[in-house]
């Protein structure tokens, strides 16, 4: 985030999952069912969001998908 100039009120979402776990509906409806991703999703002041998703081997999983939110204002 720094090497992007983002500085000031910041926030990120983490989520992992394999098959129908790492879809888009189930990781949002996921971080809108936690109170703490939920605020970082739904906060007034997060103007700017920056995704990555990258698809590989992740903690013993061949094909899992890996989901970084990267919230600022």
């Amino acid at each position: 985030m720094q090497r992007a100039g983002v500085t000031g009120f910041v926030g990120e979402n983490l989520a992992w999952g394999v098959g129908e776990t790492a879809s888009p509906a189930v990781i949002v409806q996921r971080w809108l069912a936690s109170p703490a991703h939920r605020v970082n999703l739904l906060h007034p002041r997060f103007r700017r969001v920056g995704l990555a998703v990258p698809v590989g081997p992740f903690r013993g999983e061949t094909g899992a998908t890996v989901v970084t939110a990267n919230f600022s204002g």
